[in-house]
């Protein structure tokens, strides 16, 4: 003898509809949605703080190693006629045609170009995210004004015995423009006095 179902209970036998499934896939879907921007300017905001990072670390480096140069190093020396050294460098990612080759680093470019122009990789050497400007000033110690600054930098071809101090300053900078992502290029500066 077979029981006759009610109709609730029949309806509860029946299962999932069509309708039910679309609209709960609908429900998840405007979910999804939702977190994909989330997630866009999450990547984003990773990405700009490694180049910030990379951009800070790059400067400090520079500087640092500026500190531990003799006072007459080549890179802190003024050319004679100017005021001001400046020497251009340019962080050259290799090509990946060649293995261990040493193509990854810093390449010091032979004249120093105008700072606000993006060139070409030096020598074919892949792409180029970062360039480096040393800027070198001699100052003599009678220089210092009243409010602790130095205002006129003397000129590269002065007798050494009159140079107290060198003011050099490192900028780093992000030279590829390419990235969407970021939309704008990092930049940072480091400015230390050296005394002879």
């Amino acid at each position: 003898m077979e029981m006759e179902l009610s109709p609730r209970a029949r309806r509860r036998e029946r299962g999932t509809s069509l309708v039910e499934v679309l609209v709960a896939a609908l429900l998840l879907v405007i979910v999804a949605l939702g977190l994909v921007p989330l997630l866009t300017r999450a990547m984003a905001s990773n990405v700009s703080g490694a180049d910030s990072t990379t951009v800070s670390n790059y400067a400090k480096t520079g500087a640092e190693n500026l500190r531990q140069a003799s006072f007459f190093w080549q890179e802190l020396i003024v050319p004679a006629g100017q005021t001001e050294g400046l020497q251009t460098y340019y962080w050259t990612r290799g090509d990946g045609r060649e293995v261990g080759d040493g193509m990854e680093g810093w390449v010091r470019m032979a004249a120093a170009p105008d700072p606000d122009t993006i060139l070409p990789p030096p020598g074919g050497r892949g792409a180029v995210p970062w360039r480096r400007n040393t800027r070198v000033h001699y100052y003599n110690i009678n220089d210092l004004s009243a409010d602790s600054r130095f205002n006129d930098p003397l000129d590269g071809g002065i007798d050494p015995i009159f140079v107290h101090l060198k003011d050099y300053e490192v900028e780093v900078e992000g030279v590829d423009t390419s990235s969407i992502i970021l939309g704008e290029r990092r930049r940072i500066i480091v400015r230390t006095l050296k005394a002879f």
